[in-house]
């Protein structure tokens, strides 16, 4: 039997929304019934993934943890490339790393995830909810715009005054979606501001395998620039789907009845964080999961809490 030890964690997590079909990168399962030719639209997803996360890692050079959500971004701009035509529509569709202009079929698969990704797992809570505020003064949005949003989206849409108190009423939309994890959105509203469409995504799940407070000890957590930390870690010895190679060791960990899925990779001491990194992409993730194998692990994985902020996804935008 094969005994293997991840000792050194590396602060990269893969959460991914998954079934066990691991001839693909995984997003959904089969039981949820989506449009023909959705595959396109979650290979679109899956490239916008890994393209914004690299640009957003280059864009901040600096040690810090990254927390990013490609989905929540991902939906938030299929929103507004509703609504946009002529050269904005070209790039955003570039952006979006979508193969053709199919606006139906981005928001029918879109729709469908929004609505069927939450009942994959009945142990697994997970909520997805988008809403459009819009000053309603002067100008207004096409009606057929908020249709498709609302329809599609499952988008809620308010007209507001647009005065502070429209502060406090978007925080509070966003704060009960998120289970009041994510109290604060909106500090001010510029004068030039016109609509904001927002999207929040809550997860919460429990291990399908948990971890023993009583085997939680404080051991060496190496960071990129060669030091050590010692921080409290995790541990549990058993069966997990797991792969090695040259270059990493990773890890599948379920939540709930397993629908739901982390990956935690561990580059390989020679290898460079940045070199990992960029490295990765979708194609190379699905190879890495085919070849996952149920394997006695001795896993040890470091507990940790942080939040992360981006005020502006202009650069990474621009450069997708």
């Amino acid at each position: 039997m094969l005994f293997n030890e991840l000792v050194k964690v590396f602060p990269i997590m893969i959460a991914v929304a998954a079934g066990c079909n691991k001839n693909a990168v995984p997003v959904i399962s089969k039981s949820m019934s989506l449009p023909d030719n959705a595959e396109k639209v979650i290979a679109a997803q899956n490239q916008f993934a890994f393209r914004l996360f690299k640009e957003a890692l280059e864009e901040d050079n600096t040690s810090s943890n990254k927390l990013i959500s490609p989905l929540s971004i991902y939906l938030d701009l299929s929103m507004v490339y509703n609504g946009a035509s002529g050269s904005t529509r070209t790039d955003m569709q570039k952006a979006l790393q979508l193969p053709d202009s199919s606006l139906d079929l981005l928001n029918q698969t879109n729709q469908t995830l929004i609505t069927g990704l939450p009942k994959e797992d009945r142990d697994v809570a997970l909520h997805i909810a988008n809403s459009i505020w819009y000053r309603n003064t002067g100008t207004q949005p096409l009606a057929e715009f908020l249709k498709t949003n609302s329809d599609y989206y499952h988008a809620q849409v308010t007209g507001a005054d647009f005065s502070p108190s429209t502060v406090g009423k978007v925080n509070q939309w966003v704060a009960s979606q998120t289970n009041q994890k994510i109290k604060t959105i909106l500090k001010q509203i510029d004068r030039a501001d016109f609509m904001y469409l927002i999207n929040a995504v809550y997860f919460k799940g429990q291990w399908k395998n948990s971890f023993s407070t009583e085997n939680t000890r404080n051991r060496p957590f190496h960071t990129p620039d060669g030091g050590a930390v010692q921080t409290p870690f995790m541990n549990r010895e058993g069966l997990f789907n797991y792969m090695q190679n040259d270059s990493l060791q990773l890890v599948e960990l379920p939540y709930g009845n397993g629908n739901f899925n982390m990956y935690v990779a561990l580059p390989s001491a020679k290898i460079n964080t940045g070199a990992f990194i960029s490295s990765l992409n979708e194609s190379r993730l699905k190879q890495y999961i085919s070849a996952l194998d149920s394997v006695k692990v001795n896993l040890y994985l470091p507990k940790w809490t942080y939040s992360y902020e981006i005020n502006d996804l202009k650069p990474e935008l621009t450069t997708l």
